[in-house]
Order: C-alpha cells, then sequence, then structure tokens
C-alpha cells in the first residue's frame, strides 16, 4: 500500500522546494493518530498540480523483483509515478496509449498490475503459466467447480477462452465476455482487452494453434489471428451461441470460444484448419434450447437467447418452475406461433401448466393408460382369436386415440377455447417442447431423476403412436402420424466450446490443475458418470 510519506517524496525530484513553514504547535489528539488509508492518498494525490513531464518513481525492491521476473511492464515506474501525480485512471490512459477499447475495468491499473504479480510470483504454476505463454496462444480456463452452471452446461470443465495479443509482460489478452462476465461490470457482453486473470483457484491450459508450422508460416497465422481479434473489438457478446459468419467472417457478436476458434479457422482469420473435439452430449443443451425457440418463431432470437444463457448460468441452478415461467413469459410472449395465446395472466398461466406437465412427464396419463393395455392384450394374445381378436384390437386401438385427445385436452383446459383452437394451441407447445423434453429435464433434474425417466417414456409413447397412427381411428382429426418426434443426438456444427477446444487434440500444456475436478477428457468424463453432483 502506497504510504502518504511516499507519494509526497515521489514528487521531491521535480516539485518546487516549499518555503520553511512557521513553527507550529504538534497536532494531538486522535486525528494525528489517523493513518492514511490508500484511497486517501490517491484523492491527495489527484489534487497536486500536475508537471509538464513526470520524472518516473521509485521502486521498492519488491517492485523491482517483479519487474525483472516480468511480471510487472517495463514502463511501470511512469505508470506508478502518474498514478501518484494525477490517479489511477491517468496511469490507465497512460497503458491505454495506442489501443482502442474497450478494456476490463483494471486494465492498466497499477495497483491492481501490482497485486496480480504478487499472486503470480507466490504461485509457481501461475509463474510458469506467465513464463510459457506466448502471442498467438489461446488460454482456456476453468474455475474447478463441478456444480458452475456452465461445466453442467457444456459438460465439460473449461468454461472461458482467450486469445494472448503480446510477448509483453505482463501478457494481454483479447476475450468475448458475456455469461463468465459480472453483472456489475459496464463493460461485460463486449469483446474486450483484457489481463491474466491469474488466480491460484484456477486451472489453465494453453492450446497453441500454430504449434510445428515453420517460423514463417506460424508469424503470419499468429499476426492474421490477433488483426482479426483486433477487428472485432467492441462487439457485442453472442448469446446465441451461433457461429453464423462461418464463410465470411463477419458477425456482429461473439461469444468466448467463437471468437478465439474463428481468428484461427476463419478465412478473415488465419484459416487454418482448426479441429475441435465435438461431442453431442455437450451440444444437446445448446441445440435444445435454440430449437424450442426457433420452433416458436422468435420475434428476436438474439433478445431470447441472451435472457436464455442467463437462466442457465443461474447458481444454484434454475428450478422447473424457473424454466416454466422463462419458456412462457419470455419465450411465447415474443414468438409468432403463441405470442396470441399468452395475452393475459390465465392465458400464461394455463400455458405453464401445460409445459410443467410436459417437462416432468405428467401430460400423457391416459395415453400411457391405454397403451398399457394394449400391450398387455397383446403379449396375452387376445388379438389372434378371429374376428373377435381383430375386434378387441380395434377397440383397444381407438381407446389410444381417444386417450391422446383426451391428454391434450387437458392440458390447456376449457378457458373459453373450443377443442379445435384447443388442439391447434397444443400442437404448437408440444411441436417446440416435446421433442427436447427429455434434455430439459436432463439438465434440471439429472438423467436417473424419476421425472426425466418419465418424460423418456412419454417420448416412447409417441414413437409408438406416430409408428402405429395409420391403424388407429380419428388420425385425420388429430395428426397422430405427424406427431413430434424425440429430437436426436447431433452436433451443433456452428458452436464450439471452450472444452471443444481444450479437447481438440491441439498442442496444450496444464498449469494449477487443482485436485478433484480433471480436465481430461477421459478423467472428466468418469468423474462425470459417478459423481452425484457432477451427474445431477
Amino acid at each position: 500500500m502506497f504510504s502518504i510519506d511516499r507519494i509526497l517524496n515521489s514528487f521531491k525530484p521535480f516539485s518546487k522546494p516549499a518555503e520553511k513553514p512557521p513553527t507550529e504547535k504538534p497536532q494531538t489528539g486522535p486525528a494525528a493518530a489517523r493513518p492514511v488509508s490508500e484511497k486517501d492518498a490517491l484523492k491527495l494525490s489527484s489534487k497536486l498540480p500536475a508537471a509538464d513531464a513526470i520524472a518516473p518513481a521509485s521502486l521498492s525492491s519488491e517492485e523491482q523483483s517483479l519487474q525483472q521476473a516480468r511480471l510487472l511492464p517495463e514502463n511501470y515506474a511512469e505508470l506508478k509515478a502518474v498514478m501518484l501525480a494525477k490517479g489511477v485512471d491517468a496511469a490507465k490512459q497512460l497503458y491505454r496509449k495506442g489501443k482502442n477499447g474497450p478494456f476490463s475495468p483494471d486494465f492498466g491499473n497499477p495497483i491492481e498490475m501490482l497485486k496480480a504479480a504478487k499472486r503470480i510470483q507466490a504461485s509457481p504454476e501461475l509463474s510458469r503459466l506467465v513464463k510459457d505463454v506466448r502471442k498467438g496462444d489461446i488460454v482456456v480456463e476453468t474455475y474447478n467447480k463441478p456444480d458452475d452452471p456452465i461445466t453442467r452446461f457444456t459438460k465439460g470443465p473449461f468454461v472461458h477462452a482467450s486469445i494472448c495479443i503480446s510477448d509483453e509482460a505482463p501478457p494481454q489478452f483479447i476475450e468475448a465476455v458475456g455469461i463468465t462476465g459480472s453483472s456489475g461490470d459496464p463493460t461485460t457482453n463486449r469483446v474486450r482487452y483484457t489481463t491474466l486473470s491469474a488466480h491460484d483457484t484456477m486451472t489453465y491450459r494453453i492450446v497453441r494453434p500454430t504449434e510445428g508450422m515453420d517460423e514463417p508460416a506460424k508469424s503470419h497465422a499468429i499476426n492474421r489471428a490477433i488483426r482479426y481479434s483486433e477487428e472485432q473489438l467492441g462487439k457485442s457478446y453472442d448469446y446465441a451461441f451461433t457461429d453464423r459468419n462461418r464463410g465470411s467472417g463477419v458477425t456482429d457478436a461473439y461469444y468466448c470460444s467463437e471468437l478465439t476458434y474463428l481468428a484461427y479457422a476463419s478465412p478473415d482469420g488465419a484459416n487454418l484448419n482448426m479441429p475441435v473435439g465435438k461431442s453431442t452430449e455437450r451440444d444437446e443443451i445448446i441445440v435444445a434450447l435454440n430449437a424450442v425457440v426457433d420452433a416458436l418463431q422468435p420475434t428476436n432470437k438474439a433478445e431470447l437467447m441472451d435472457e436464455a444463457m442467463k437462466l442457465v448460468k443461474r447458481n444454484p441452478k434454475p428450478t422447473t418452475s424457473d424454466m416454466v415461467a422463462f419458456i412462457v413469459d419470455e419465450v411465447m410472449t415474443k414468438c409468432e406461433a403463441t405470442e396470441d395465446l399468452t395475452r393475459s395472466d390465465a392465458d400464461r398461466d394455463r400455458l405453464k401448466k401445460t409445459v410443467e406437465s410436459l417437462m416432468e412427464g405428467k401430460a400423457f396419463g391416459n395415453l400411457h393408460f391405454a397403451l398399457g393395455e394394449y400391450h398387455q392384450q397383446e403379449a396375452s394374445g387376445q388379438f389372434d382369436t378371429p374376428v373377435i381378436g381383430w375386434g378387441r384390437q380395434q377397440k383397444a386401438r381407438a381407446a389410444i386415440a381417444l386417450g391422446f385427445a383426451k391428454d391434450a385436452g387437458h392440458l390447456l383446459g376449457t378457458s373459453g377455447l373450443d377443442f379445435s383452437e384447443t388442439a391447434k394451441t397444443t400442437w404448437n407447445v408440444l411441436a417446440a417442447v416435446l421433442p427436447h423434453s427429455e434434455v430439459l429435464a436432463s439438465f434440471l433434474f439429472g438423467p436417473n431423476d424419476g421425472r426425466t425417466q418419465a418424460v423418456g417414456k412419454v417420448l416412447d409413447s409417441m414413437e409408438w403412436v406416430q409408428k402405429h397412427a395409420p391403424d388407429l381411428p380419428v388420425v385425420g382429426d388429430f395428426g397422430l402420424h405427424n406427431l413430434p418426434e424425440r429430437a436426436k443426438p447431433s452436433i451443433k456444427t456452428d458452436f464450439v466450446s471452450p472444452t471443444d477446444l481444450a479437447w481438440s487434440g491441439l498442442s496444450g500444456e496444464n498449469y494449477n490443475v487443482l485436485p478433484g475436478h480433471p480436465v481430461d477428457q477421459k478423467a472428466f468424463e468418469r468423474t462425470y458418470e459417478e459423481d452425484p453432483v457432477l451427474a445431477n
């Protein structure tokens, strides 16, 4: 901490000597002993007259040691002097000179630089990281928290990615920060300059896309990747989580790993063939949320996905009520397929019951019962008898169709809509939510929860009904042959998570790996299956 004596001493080389003050009685009492805080010292220094040229401040032996270890910038003495004379903001401006932001709040703050340097020096692993990181490296990181919302979201340990843009000390980065940012940070939800977080509670991995390339090609690729990153500064965070600009290199928003990936993969970047470690399991919730929103025909998808990611980010994770309220109050009210059905509180309450029933596997009790009776009669040979057996089978099939019709009607109740309108409304909700309800339930409750299993049985029943629809009565009235199908596992080809980069097979090195939260793929996936906290 800077004392007032050190601040005043810093000004002696370039301040006019003060005249000898008149003799005064020494001050006594509590005020004489009151220490001067760093905050008060900085306030005082900001009121001192500014010099035309501020001489570098003297550095303590600790500061000199940190600078020699390349943990403080070469111009740290100048930054410190400007801070003492004009305040922290002036020092930031000096450090940021020549760069067009935005910047993370502490980018160029000498006080935070010193704190970070001390943290790094105290940690052999962080010191090794800073020594090894090079211009052009992608650094991915994890908070080492099994219940971190992004870990649950992507089913991978790594939650953030940034690209190193300099070889100077300390290293500087460009990042797209949003879902991992602080809601109180005015520079979040942007592509911005930043520094290494340097916390010993985190695990880092350096991913080096240019490893093995000859020097001219490597330098060319790195420079193009950094130029690409700089061109995106100030653009919004991409909560839609889609690389919709592949092939053109032009977009108005980026999420963290999209920025680092496209810096190398885009034709406007380094234009390298970038492998990624894709997984249907890691992509499934992204696929599901996008599909649900798309199916309801949103008026502003980016805005809705922004809100969806904020919901998913909650820790502890959202409840069924949270998810249902979001789908109805935030999504359905802003989608063409359902906005007319969510005008009143009563409409929304009715839809919430519908969606909750779908997500917890409670929506098709009559269908389940009728289908169970059908399977039981079929297994016991009651359909095998000529004529009588055929009649029993037709009766059982009619019960299945009627059971579905009853369940569809009950989903929305009888709040003034006639049956055809109810069926249409039910169909819109079914088509959007039902195919992905198993994935949503697994995210909310865990794959082994009874509610998730119940949703799976609903989808099993739907598949049976769809397959046998031509043999069922009243098909024309209810369109059973067009029931929405269970969503098939799929890779989201326009989405790359930090874990996808970390597990891509690119050259990589881990730093500060903490016990209990493995970062290698096989070890993490094994822990994910065995650990109830991770699994649920």
